[in-house]
């Protein structure tokens, strides 16, 4: 089963993204903040990491840039900002749009495993 990091500063967020993700056969970790992201990408193994974009104090353009120094797997920022690309991101999709998030971590997932 692969895991998935689930990064949002909205408890709301991260139980509904996390639910859904366990549900459609993922185990997921939450982190509210980047720093606390940063912890457990250096403890813990995790195959993608699901990244909010707009968050205080460290967002989540600033986060990957930190993350990429050392992490190599899949970061796909799930956002309701409109944007369309980020730096150092796998993917960007919008936060109404599950199953894309879905579909995205499915085929990122199954990529990097084959590499």
């Amino acid at each position: 089963m692969k895991t998935i990091l689930v990064l949002d500063d909205t408890a709301e967020i991260l139980e509904l993204v996390g639910g859904f993700l366990e549900r459609n056969g993922f185990d997921v970790i939450t982190a509210n903040s980047g720093y606390q992201a940063l912890k457990i990408l250096k403890h813990v193994k995790v195959d993608a990491v699901v990244s909010d974009f707009e968050m205080p104090i460290m967002d989540g353009a600033a986060f990957i840039l930190k993350a990429r120094e050392e992490y190599e797997k899949p970061i796909i920022v799930f956002t309701g900002a409109v944007i369309n690309k980020v730096p150092g991101a796998n993917a960007v999709v919008h936060k109404t749009d599950h199953k894309a998030l879905l579909t995205m971590l499915r085929a990122l997932t199954e990529e990097t495993e084959a590499a």
